[in-house]
């Protein structure tokens, strides 16, 4: 998705003016960082201690009604300190309309537009050319439509890629590539219960959840039954000459008598 974000241009006839750089910001803070899309879009300076690599997202805008402060990984911190800060809009992420800054009241149409590669602000944009007409979006327009989407888009389709997706990323990755727990990745999402987080990703396997919870149990290791070692073929040659030997004297005695 950022390689699509850094692939994809604004164009002149785009009236949603999406601003890449701000989405790429986006993406990366709410896999990193697991804001909710709420909190990312309300989410300002003030917020964001970049020395102590910490943001507070205020109980004021958390769904749980209670505060938290988030560590700011690595990524993220890099995408911060480079953001350009807007002399006109307190928040992070933000957007140029007409000549003012302004904050997003949503990420996903941008985000619905790089993951289909272009095809649903065209369909957007053909839509409105038929209203504009005063016409309807009948089966033909609709083919005709989508023809034209084929041709102007610029990559595949990623299907039912929605924001919270980015979030439950963030999750996972907490979970399997981290080994936090449950209860932790339950606080740095801001989950009300464990529950919770035990509900919205109880898709990963097993022994990830175990992993998360520490309830792993420890297999006991195999014991390999040792070998007694063979002796060594020089004995066992010594051996069977002393063997061969003893026969020999033993049939030469033997014949001595019968000739006596």
């Amino acid at each position: 998705m950022l390689r699509r974000c850094k692939a994809s241009k604004t164009t002149r006839d785009n009236p949603e003016k999406h601003d890449h750089v701000m989405l790429a910001a986006g993406i990366v803070l709410t896999i990193d960082i697991g804001l909710r899309a709420e909190e990312l879009l309300e989410g300002d300076w003030t917020m964001v201690d970049l020395d102590r690599r910490e943001w507070t997202v205020p109980k004021e805008i958390a769904k749980s009604g209670r505060a938290r402060t988030i560590p700011i990984l690595p990524r993220a911190e890099a995408v911060l300190r480079s953001l350009r800060r807007s002399d006109q809009c307190k928040h992070i992420i933000w957007h140029s309309e007409r000549g003012k800054h302004q904050r997003y009241f949503s990420l996903l149409p941008a985000l619905q537009n790089v993951a289909t590669g272009g095809r649903s602000h065209v369909f957007r944009r053909e839509v409105t050319k038929l209203k504009d007409k005063g016409l309807q979006l009948t089966p033909v327009k609709r083919r005709e439509i989508a023809e034209i989407q084929e041709r102007e888009a610029w990559a595949d389709v990623i299907p039912d890629l929605t924001w919270h997706d980015l979030r439950r990323t963030c999750g996972c990755r907490l979970l399997q590539d981290h080994k936090m727990t449950m209860e932790a990745v339950s606080k740095w999402l801001g989950h009300s219960s464990i529950a919770v987080t035990e509900n919205a990703y109880d898709f990963l396997e097993t022994h990830h959840l175990h992993e998360a919870a520490g309830t792993q149990i420890t297999a006991p290791e195999k014991h390999t039954p040792r070998l007694e070692l063979a002796p060594d073929r020089e004995k066992i040659s010594t051996k069977l000459g002393t063997h061969e030997n003893l026969d020999n004297r033993r049939r030469k005695k033997f014949a001595g008598k019968s000739r006596g």
